[in-house]
């Protein structure tokens, strides 16, 4: 899977607000905390509850306590449990066609954002020192959490691993339906990049404004992206895609998801997810007794006309 998308790297496109508003009426929409120790806490499409949206290896799953005696965490983000998503280099591959060397758990089945539609969302991950990128880059791409197009685009918002500088945050646009060589025509933006801490648990927090419209079009795409409470993307400008009406939306996914030749073992570990909806905010969506990182102070904000 090789991409020869047009990309803007928006270099250390970092911005920060001094202060964020609290709106009273906050709400989350949707929780997913591991504390239930079921995949139930990501219901599938069908709408039953004794099912879940997992893609597309259900036996890699497993709720814990503690995994440290295998290099992960020896206790919960918060709470009690927490989610390891595995894949071993032995497992087959998805049996589906393109669905690659993955093990994802889907919002699919239950939370699909729609364009002009805000959206708040915090999830902690912990990523172990035995997982090394020199194997990413060898294989070209390992995709951590993104926003799938509900169609057959890309993700129109991804974090992944790239071999280089490790973590990149990139959103996609396309003002209109991208055609089916999507790859030539759709807009890439890398928004952030940095090394992975390893060996604890990194707080990641998003409010996404999407809106596929360039701003000279009144278009009012937003992304803010905090990690461990230190806010690293501010972002005004498009993103998403301009699709028909009632398809242009997209669902989180989060996992393991790498190029069909990328075998080798891994395990990632995920808790306290949260979902927020626009009168959401960055406090509700984060963990409990979440605490600022000490980061670089940040340039700029990035505005894409």
């Amino acid at each position: 899977m090789q991409f020869r998308i047009r990309k803007t790297l928006l270099a250390g496109s970092v911005a920060l607000a001094a202060s964020m508003s609290v709106n009273t009426q906050a709400a989350i929409v949707h929780t997913a905390d591991s504390e239930s120790g079921s995949l139930r806490e990501w219901p599938y499409r069908d709408g039953n509850p004794n099912t879940s949206q997992m893609c597309c290896a259900s036996q890699s799953a497993t709720y814990m306590s503690n995994d440290s005696a295998n290099g992960g965490p020896a206790s919960a983000r918060a709470g009690s449990k927490f989610l390891r998503l595995s894949r071993g280099r032995s497992q087959a591959l998805a049996p589906v066609a393109g669905h690659g060397n993955r093990v994802e758990v889907s919002a699919a089945g239950f939370l699909v954002d729609r364009h002009m539609q805000d959206r708040w969302l915090g999830v902690s991950v912990y990523i172990p020192s035995s997982f090394n990128t020199s194997v990413v880059k060898a294989h070209r791409w390992h995709s951590l959490m993104q926003w799938h197009d509900v169609g057959p685009q890309p993700g129109v918002l991804q974090v992944s691993f790239d071999g280089d500088n490790d973590i990149t945050i990139t959103s996609r646009n396309y003002n209109g339906s991208p055609p089916s060589n999507w790859w030539e025509h759709v807009n890439e933006i890398n928004h952030y990049q940095m090394k992975m801490p390893r060996d604890r648990w990194v707080d990641f927090a998003y409010h996404i404004h999407w809106d596929h419209r360039p701003n000279s079009q009144g278009g009012q795409g937003r992304l803010q992206v905090w990690i461990d409470q230190q806010q690293v993307v501010d972002y005004r400008g498009p993103i998403g895609f301009g699709h028909s009406p009632g398809s242009n939306s997209s669902y989180f996914k989060m996992g393991s998801y790498a190029g069909e030749d990328n075998q080798f073992d891994r395990s990632f570990y995920f808790d306290e997810v949260r979902f927020g909806d626009g009168n959401s905010s960055l406090s509700e969506v984060s963990p409990p007794q979440a605490v600022q990182s000490k980061a670089e102070p940040s340039p700029p904000s990035i505005s894409v006309q």
